[in-house]
């Protein structure tokens, strides 16, 4: 995860080599990131595969609640990214959906 100082915005995306994007990030001519640079990196964590490294890319962005963000780069929700899949895909348990419900609804 970039996040923009002069812009205090984030941009959060997937990438082998975290140093390497922000370096692309902070130099290429157009774009969205063009207009907010410099870039910093503030938030990375590894996964085994590209389809978690997805699936936890796409969380953080249904949060759309900078709040969220910013408690997961302080090391507050990491764990919702390892254990938690999105509220209401198939295969949840009634009872352990409505406790994740009351959890998020705590943390915005």
């Amino acid at each position: 995860m970039l996040h923009s100082e002069s812009a205090d915005r984030y941009y959060i995306g997937i990438s082998s080599d975290p140093e390497r994007r922000r370096h692309f990030h902070n130099t290429i001519e157009k774009g969205f990131t063009s207009r907010y640079r410099p870039w910093s990196l503030v938030y990375v964590k590894e996964y085994s595969s590209k389809t978690d490294a997805h699936a936890a890319e796409s969380k953080v962005k249904n949060w759309k609640s900078r709040k969220m963000i910013e408690r997961l780069i302080a090391g507050e929700l990491w764990i919702f990214l390892i254990y938690f899949p999105p509220l209401g895909t198939i295969g949840h348990v009634a009872g352990l959906t409505m406790e994740l419900q009351a959890v998020q609804k705590l943390l915005y």
